[in-house]
């Protein structure tokens, strides 16, 4: 088996970001074709990977629209709500703590949010994102803290 690449965590990792952004087109499930499935070491992931190698373009695209739209317009189930905050604190609430202290990072950092982006800082979007500008030095414990607390019971929904 390949071993994963960073080209590959960030080409996942931007599809992930246009989905939870905004519904992907014909262009992203292309990017994600291209991908090599042999290479993925989370099976779950690999198994996407050949779905989507294996259908339509427009079966993958309306798949993808539906799930849009029942995980994140009208959530049934308030797990599917992509925010950092939301999972990490006791109170649910979607503005937390964490939230200002993302902020002071991606500042520090000089990473700054998209103008037109409507969330806050701790939307599992820009908690992706800032994984490909971090340092080296700095990724472990940030993966640990923002993105290995939460996403992966996140993204076992349902």
């Amino acid at each position: 088996m390949n071993k994963i690449t960073d080209s590959d965590i960030c080409e996942v990792i931007d599809f992930i970001n246009i989905f939870l952004y905004n519904i992907p087109g014909r262009e992203e499930v292309d990017r994600i074709r291209l991908l090599d499935e042999n290479s993925i070491c989370n099976i779950h992931l690999a198994g996407i990977i050949t779905c989507v190698k294996n259908a339509s373009s427009d079966d993958i695209l309306d798949e993808l629209n539906l799930e849009y739209v029942r995980l994140f317009s009208q959530p049934s189930d308030f797990r599917t709500i992509p925010v950092a905050s939301y999972h990490l604190c006791e109170n649910k609430t979607m503005v937390s703590q964490l939230t200002s202290e993302l902020k002071e990072l991606y500042l520090e950092k000089n990473f700054i949010l998209d103008k037109n982006f409507v969330f806050k800082e701790d939307h599992i979007v820009p908690i992706l994102t800032f994984v490909k500008f971090i340092d080296t030095d700095m990724l472990d414990d940030y993966t640990e803290k923002y993105v290995k607390s939460w996403v992966p019971e996140f993204a076992e929904f349902p």
